[in-house]
C-alpha cells in the first residue's frame, strides 16, 4: 500500500511542478540575484545582476517523505551582471618591479548563462493535494558563481 501511496503522490507533485511552472521560474528570478557572484579571472567585483529569461528543462523527485517532497530542477538562467574590474590590457608594465601597474577599472555589462540545478522542498497538504509549499529554494548548491572575463577568444 505505501508503494502505491508514494507513486501517487509522486504523480501528484509531477502534476503540480508541470501546472506550477511560472511559480518555480518566478521564484528563480527572485531568488537567483541575491546569490554570491564573482569575476573568476580578474580582480573585480560584480555590482549586480539581473535575469533576462529563466528555463526549467527537467525535473526529479529525489526524496519523499511524509508529505515532503524533495525535487531537483535542472535549469537555465540569462542574466546580465554589472561588473567592475581592473584594465589589463591598457596597464603600463614595470619593469623595474616586473608587474603592471593598475591605472584604471573597467565598467562593463556582461551577458552570461547559467545551467545548473536547483533543489526544491516542499510539503504537499493532504487537505489540499494540488498545493505545493515551497519550504526551501536552494540554487547551485548554494555556492557562489563565478563569471569569468570573455577575451572573444577564439577570434571570428
Amino acid at each position: 500500500m505505501a508503494v502505491r501511496e508514494d507513486q501517487e503522490a509522486a504523480a501528484q507533485i509531477k502534476a503540480i511542478i508541470e501546472a506550477d511552472r511560472d511559480v518555480f521560474e518566478e521564484r528563480l528570478n527572485q531568488d537567483f540575484p541575491t546569490l554570491g557572484f564573482y569575476v573568476e579571472d580578474r580582480d573585480g567585483d560584480v555590482e549586480s545582476v539581473a535575469v533576462t529569461g529563466t528555463d526549467i528543462h527537467d525535473f526529479l523527485i529525489v526524496e519523499m517523505t511524509d508529505g515532503i517532497a524533495t525535487v531537483e530542477l535542472q535549469v537555465t538562467v540569462n542574466y546580465s551582471a554589472e561588473v567592475t574590474y581592473d584594465d589589463l590590457e591598457n596597464a603600463p608594465y614595470d619593469s623595474e618591479t616586473k608587474s603592471l601597474i593598475m591605472v584604471e577599472q573597467v565598467f562593463a555589462e556582461w551577458e552570461r548563462e547559467f545551467e545548473g540545478t536547483v533543489r526544491v522542498r516542499g510539503r504537499v497538504e493532504p487537505a489540499n493535494p494540488e498545493s505545493f509549499s515551497i519550504e526551501e529554494f536552494q540554487i547551485n548548491e548554494g555556492q557562489d558563481i563565478g563569471l569569468a572575463y570573455d577575451d572573444g577568444f577564439p577570434y571570428k
